[in-house]
């Protein structure tokens, strides 16, 4: 594991550019030989103030998709939890988010720990009570099935981001190299940035495994990982 991903489980432990729709008009526009040219600049802009509220609509529809801050994954912990627990019960997976109790970091912000299972634990991270998630973390301690693990990450993706699609999801996990549950891990790490999250891996042998999610603009994790 490098220095970076050691400091960021650390960091947990302790607690594009929007595309533009571009408008193309495919009439020609031109002034009528019986217009003059003050009603024909007159209609060019009104034609151009139309675009451009076409264009702005569009813009504000795509800002609807984007985190609403640099600083969390858009959900709470209370939300995460209830998508959680419906997808590990559909998956059939042993593990289930109950009661969980929040510390203060020195950083100023809360973490809990959850065990899952004895060497399953899941880790969040909030700025305040009932505010959305800065960061979630998962650690796998090699005792689990593969199937299981996989399992487990997939959960996370879909909790992590509710309107995640199968398609995705499953496009992640083979970007992750999780895809294939007879795979063991292979000591690789990493970084993927999606629809403004970014997801880390540690994938070590064993089936020992840390996964986390956090906003890709977090100022704290890019501190680190460009440092």
């Amino acid at each position: 594991m490098t220095k970076k991903f050691q400091i960021l489980i650390g960091l947990m432990m302790v607690f594009a550019l929007a595309a533009c729709s571009n408008f193309k008009d495919n009439e020609e526009t031109s002034a009528p030989k019986n217009e003059t040219p003050a009603v024909a600049a007159e209609e060019s802009a009104n034609e151009n103030e139309v675009n451009e509220e076409e264009k702005e609509k569009a813009e504000d529809e795509e800002d609807e998709n984007e985190l609403a801050d640099d600083e969390s994954i858009g959900v709470t912990m209370e939300e995460f939890t209830k998508v959680f627990n419906e997808k590990s019960a559909e998956a059939n997976l042993d593990f289930t988010i109950g009661d969980m109790e929040w510390e203060d970091t020195e950083q100023g912000l809360k973490a809990t720990t959850i065990e899952l299972h004895e060497d399953v634990h899941l880790n969040g991270l909030v700025k305040e009570d009932g505010g959305d998630l800065k960061a979630v973390l998962l650690e796998v301690g090699g005792y689990e099935s593969r199937e299981q693990t996989i399992g487990l990450v997939q959960a996370i993706i879909e909790s992590a981001n509710p309107n995640v699609s199968d398609a995705e999801t499953k496009g992640l996990l083979k970007e992750l190299g999780l895809s294939d549950p007879k795979q063991d891990g292979d000591d690789s790490e990493k970084f993927i940035d999606k629809n403004g999250l970014q997801y880390l891996l540690s994938n070590e042998s064993g089936n020992w495994l840390e996964f986390m999610i956090g906003n890709q603009n977090d100022p704290d994790i890019k501190e680190i990982l460009e440092g």
